[in-house]
């Protein structure tokens, strides 16, 4: 092989690495693009079935049992707050619902005094897992305030008031004796 064939070639093999070399990086984002897409796939996957398995629930067909302030004490205690962190609790009356089929709603209202932001998430967890049929609908944090509150340790977490309401829906079912007289249970 002579000189200039040589350099030839050389020239060639250059120019191709070079054409190659900018492809294979746009298929290595273009791989790393598709495997983010897939995951979030994946995800919403998930979500579409939790959803709609959620949807085709139906109420509970009965009235959550009473003694909400042991349950609460107790998923207290499974997430490691002390009992005295419970400030208040009030159970509300249950009310109906808009429709028909007799659905009720039972809402109650707590406070939680002093907790920190991992220990408001423990509970909620605890709760969750303990009393699914008492859903959180709503949660709300503050600072906590007053002369009885020791300042936090600098990189400590803040104490904060923890306002949390739970709701229950369930069905309440109507006699069948009233329904089956004539005049349908008035």
């Amino acid at each position: 092989m002579t000189r200039p064939q040589l350099i030839g070639w050389c020239l060639v093999l250059t120019a191709g690495v070079g054409a190659v070399i900018p492809c294979g990086r746009a298929a290595l984002g273009a791989r790393r693009a598709a495997d983010v897409a897939h995951d979030r796939l994946i995800a919403a996957t998930a979500q579409a079935r939790e959803l709609a398995a959620l949807r085709t629930m139906t109420p509970r067909e009965r009235r959550p049992g009473s003694g909400l302030a042991s349950r609460v004490s107790a998923a207290l205690t499974r997430c490691g707050l002390q009992a005295s962190a419970l400030s208040s609790l009030s159970p509300e009356s249950a009310f109906a619902e808009g429709g028909e089929g007799g659905t009720k709603r039972q809402r109650a209202v707590l406070a939680l005094d002093g907790a920190t932001l991992p220990q408001v998430g423990s509970f909620l967890e605890a709760w969750r897992n303990a009393e699914p049929e008492w859903v959180v609908s709503s949660v709300e944090l503050a600072p906590q305030t007053g002369k009885t509150v020791a300042p936090p340790t600098p990189g400590g977490d803040l104490p904060l008031r923890a306002v949390i309401a739970v709701e229950a829906v369930y069905v309440e079912k109507i006699a069948a004796s009233l329904v089956d007289q004539p005049g349908g249970g008035r």
